[in-house]
């Protein structure tokens, strides 16, 4: 059958013949181009893995990617903390150091203070939530800009932690208990995913399938529309940047079972680009144009096995930085040219 229709066009010069697609073939193309948006990242991720299996006798082995797994899985709960303010249309800067504090907060609280592992878990977790209320009150309440106020927390945060340390790791009365949870393996699986794996499908049940999530979403897409149909913009963005900052202490935990110890140069924000590098990447993926978990986590992982490749080909260690940049730019690239092409005409 064929798959053209025949006009014909006629002018001064002449008739004039065209074939045009006909309905059918301009859907087929439709659909495999959307498919092509939502799945391009995947695709590009397994020839990724291909091509470095073939040229790197060590990057196809099992020992790698429990490495890789295991250990990304704070760069993976620190990504998701990033996209819950960035789903309603807000930048939360300050989640790598409230991470980075709140190691420091856990750490002080078992070896300064020998709280157990439990409360002082606890109360980690409630250090991020009240850094994510100072941010959402002073967004959501007094409407200063999102990206001045984090900006102004992260930097708040470094000093204060550079002044309580003097910039020295607090490493004994670490809990060996969480230490354990956090690394080495558990039936062939790394530890690490562990944590990450729960805190994602949560992430992407709440964010993606549930009334909040939704609400969230149209307060990104359409501040003053959400307003008109009675959402409620001002609490529900307060909202998401405390459950930004409790995942961003979540993962100062993690790290601080990952390495054993609470380092003070964590609060700089040494992961913040990689996380949004992540949010962005992921953002092109799956649902393009939006931010969510599957892609975010996706991107995490995407960056992680390139840079491991990239490694064991004899890069060195800023190949991670120039990558995480230039997967930012590229990223941020990308989806602002598929949200130009899927706009309203």
């Amino acid at each position: 059958m064929s798959m053209t229709k025949e006009t014909t066009v006629t002018g001064g010069g002449g008739a004039i013949r065209t074939d045009e697609p006909s309905p059918p073939a301009r859907q087929e193309a439709r659909r495999l181009l959307v498919n092509a948006e939502r799945f391009g990242l995947l695709v590009i991720f397994v020839v990724i893995l291909v091509v470095f299996s073939v040229v790197s006798s060590g990057f196809f082995t099992l020992n790698n990617f429990r490495i890789v797994l295991g250990s990304e899985a704070v760069l993976g709960i620190l990504a998701l903390a990033s996209i819950v303010p960035l789903i309603c249309g807000e930048f939360d800067l300050s989640v790598g150091a409230n991470m980075g504090a709140s190691a420091i907060v856990l750490g002080t609280c078992m070896s300064r203070f020998h709280v157990g592992l439990g409360p002082a878990i606890v109360i980690t977790l409630v250090f991020g939530l009240l850094v994510g209320l100072a941010n959402g009150l002073l967004v959501a309440k007094v409407g200063v800009n999102s990206f001045i106020v984090t900006l102004a927390m992260s930097t708040f945060l470094a000093g204060l932690v550079q002044w309580y340390t003097n910039g020295t790791s607090i490493s004994t009365g670490i809990s060996q208990f969480l230490v354990r949870t956090a690394t080495g393996d558990l039936l062939g699986i790394p530890k690490g995913l562990f944590w990450l794996l729960p805190v994602g499908l949560v992430a992407w049940y709440v964010l993606g399938h549930t009334p909040y999530g939704r609400a969230l979403t149209s307060i990104g897409s359409n501040r003053k529309a959400a307003q008109l149909v009675g959402l409620r913009v001002s609490r529900l963005t307060l909202s998401s940047f405390l459950i930004s900052g409790v995942l961003a202490a979540l993962a100062g935990v993690l790290t601080v079972g990952q390495s054993g110890d609470a380092n003070p140069q964590l609060v700089e924000g040494t992961l913040l680009l990689a996380a949004l590098a992540a949010a962005f990447l992921g953002r092109s993926a799956f649902r393009p144009g939006r931010f969510n978990v599957p892609g975010t986590i996706l991107a995490v992982y995407f960056v992680a096995f390139s840079v491991s490749g990239l490694e064991f080909l004899g890069a060195a260690s800023w190949v991670a930085q120039v990558f995480d940049g230039l997967a930012l730019a590229g990223a941020v690239t990308v989806t602002t040219v598929l949200a130009r092409k899927n706009a309203p005409q």
